[in-house]
């Protein structure tokens, strides 16, 4: 057990320092965009202006994703024994349920996770899925009673 409590610790060390790389990044487009900024005040032409503006409309985008990235890399990693409750709870239970929410990402998740292979589409039989995701052939398994690895008597034979 405490090789899992340093394994967390060291995560969350890099977490930091992932949190940090993106500051000095961010602080870095920061610098470069004020320095197009000055660039542009003193510009003459349209032309070189309309270049500037597109500079400083990409170096913002770049900043946005740094600012989104690093508001990610920060939050607290769910533990897989969270994560797993959570799948069992709400995807195999009922991924429907989890559609009906209308959001998109709960969607692109479900999908994801419902047809691991994508789709494919044929001109005559129509839309059909490639493969069978995991979780469904496990429950398949499951429910199927030929696979049983103990007899019914139990472990020792019966009499």
């Amino acid at each position: 057990m405490q090789f899992h409590s340093s394994s967390v610790s060291l995560s969350q060390a890099q977490i930091a320092q992932r949190g940090q790389s993106y500051d000095v990044e961010i602080s870095k487009l920061d610098s470069k965009i004020e320095n197009v900024m000055d660039k542009l005040v003193e510009a003459d032409s349209n032309s070189v202006i309309k270049a500037y503006e597109n500079r400083i409309k990409k170096l913002e985008t770049d900043k946005a994703v740094l600012i989104d990235k690093s508001r990610q890399s920060l939050r607290p990693m769910r533990s897989f024994k969270s994560a797993l409750k959570t799948a069992l709870d709400y995807f195999i239970s009922n991924p429907y349920k989890i559609w009906e929410s209308g959001r998109l990402d709960s969607r692109r998740a479900v999908i994801k996770l419902a047809f691991p292979g994508g789709f494919q589409y044929h001109r005559n039989p129509g839309l059909r899925t490639v493969e069978t995701p995991l979780p469904f052939k496990v429950l398949r398994g499951l429910s199927d009673n030929k696979n049983q690895l103990t007899e019914k008597a139990g472990f020792e034979p019966a009499v």
